[in-house]
Formats: structure tokens, C-alpha cells, sequence
């Protein structure tokens, strides 16, 4: 008798394995960049709220060292002019401007604010920081990586790995605005 008090802790259990999106609201569990603090490329401050004013903001991870995330930099400055008046937003977050040493930090810099000049990728600029780090960016394997989000910060969809051509770009956004702004 006593192996049937564990029965209704088996059956628990066993739900909670084979159906695990009963422990969250929505299914999924939601995955976010905010709360987070770090620098554009001017030194200025910028947090979460840089998502705020737009509908879909496209966050496209890059380094100086890439040369398919440079290349593709010309279709997302194309693509952000098209799409930033219609509500949609395009940030890059540059990973490899860091450095203890000022002088090393600065030949960083300076090489990342060439290629956006260079490329026309005129769209925000984000130096890689431990919040940003803490709460994406630790699952982001290869650049570059591009992820949508909200006004609010919240993933949205899934992770696009590689370069893409900005017509594959404008029908990923075009179909991104399909499904979470209309």
C-alpha cells in the first residue's frame, strides 16, 4: 500500500516531462534582451528603451573581423532607410570592440566605425556588454546572428544564422510584420 502514494507525484511528474509547456502561460517561456545597459559607438548610453518607439527592431550581431557580416552591411543600411519611417528599426551589436587596453580599444573602434561608414550601414550601433551578454548574447554561437524584437525587448520568432541577400532580408521583415505587427 504504501507504493500508491507515489502514484499522483509519478503522474506529476510524468505530465510535467511529456508536456512541459504546462509550466508556462504561453507555452514558450519568454526570452529577452531587457533589462540592459551598454554604449552606441559615440560613447552615448543606450538601454532597452532604444526599442520603444518601434513596432519590430531587427538585431543584427556582427564583428569587424566578418566578412559576410560586412558584406551583408549595405542591404541592412538599404533595408533601414525603407523600413525605419514605416515602424521597423534595424541595430547592430558588434562583438569584438572590447579591450582592457585603451589604445587596442580605440584601433576597434575605429575599424567598426569605418566599416558602417564604408558600407553605409547607417542604422544604431551597440558595443557587446556583460547585460547583453547575461541575456542573449551567451547563446549566439556564429555572426553574424540577426533576431527580431519588440518595443519591449522580447524575442520574437527565431534566430537567423549567416548573411542573407536584402531581398531574403525584406521578405523575412515583411513576413515578421505579418505575424507580429499587423
Amino acid at each position: 500500500m504504501i507504493r500508491n502514494r507515489y502514484i499522483p507525484a509519478f503522474l506529476i511528474g510524468l505530465i510535467l516531462v511529456l508536456f512541459p509547456s504546462v509550466l508556462f502561460a504561453g507555452g514558450e517561456p519568454e526570452v529577452s534582451l531587457a533589462p540592459f545597459q551598454t554604449f552606441n559607438l559615440d560613447g552615448e548610453t543606450v538601454t532597452e528603451e532604444i526599442f520603444a518607439p518601434y513596432d519590430l527592431t531587427m538585431v543584427n550581431v556582427w564583428g569587424t573581423f566578418c566578412q559576410p557580416c560586412i558584406s551583408e552591411m549595405p542591404d541592412l543600411g538599404n533595408l533601414y532607410r525603407e523600413y525605419e519611417p514605416k515602424g521597423v528599426q534595424i541595430v547592430g551589436i558588434v562583438v569584438d570592440v572590447y579591450s582592457n587596453d585603451q589604445d587596442v580599444f580605440m584601433e576597434k573602434l575605429a575599424t567598426a566605425r569605418s566599416i558602417i561608414e564604408y558600407t553605409q550601414a547607417d542604422y544604431p550601433h551597440l558595443l557587446q556588454s556583460a547585460d547583453l551578454s547575461e541575456n542573449y548574447l551567451k547563446n549566439v554561437q556564429v555572426i553574424p546572428t540577426t533576431f527580431f524584437v519588440d518595443s519591449e525587448g522580447t524575442i520574437l520568432g527565431k534566430e537567423y544564422i549567416s548573411s542573407r541577400s536584402e531581398n531574403s532580408w525584406r521578405r523575412i521583415i515583411d513576413k515578421m510584420i505579418e505575424d507580429y505587427v499587423d
